[in-house]
C-alpha cells in the first residue's frame, strides 16, 4: 500500500475507505483458478500493473488500472498490493466466487 500512497499522495487511511466504499462486481475469473476480476475501483486509486512480477501469498488484494484482484493462491502477481483477506476463495481447489457476484470490502478496524 505504500506504493500506492506514495504514488497517489493519498494517506494510507484515505486508500482504505477509497476502496472499501463501493461494492464490486466480479467480472471474471482467469490468469490463476480462483483470481477474481474486480470493477470498478475509484479512479484516484488507479495505478499501473509492477514492472516485473512479485510473489504473492493467498488472500492478496491488489489493484491495476480500474480493477482489483484478489489472488485465492500462492502466484507471481504484478498487482499493487493494498490489503489481505482471510476469506478462503478456494475450497477443495474450486472458487467460491463467480462472475456476477458482488463483493464488499469491509476494512479491519470496521469489524
Amino acid at each position: 500500500m505504500l506504493r500506492v500512497s506514495q504514488e497517489k499522495g493519498i494517506d494510507q487511511n484515505e486508500i482504505i475507505r477509497l476502496h472499501a466504499e463501493p461494492t464490486y462486481r466480479v467480472y471474471m475469473l482467469g490468469f490463476i483458478p480462483g483470481f477474481a476480476y474486480l470493477g470498478e475501483l475509484d479512479a484516484k486509486l488507479t495505478m499501473p500493473r509492477k514492472s516485473s512480477p512479485q510473489p504473492m501469498i493467498p488472500g492478496s488484494i491488489g489493484i491495476a488500472g480500474l480493477q482489483t484482484g484478489i489472488y485465492p493462491s500462492f502466484s507471481p502477481g504484478g498487482w499493487n498490493i493494498i490489503g489481505h483477506t482471510d476469506y478462503p476463495l478456494l475450497t477443495n481447489g474450486i472458487p467460491i466466487l463467480q462472475a456476477g457476484d458482488r463483493v464488499k470490502f469491509i476494512p479491519q478496524n470496521q469489524l
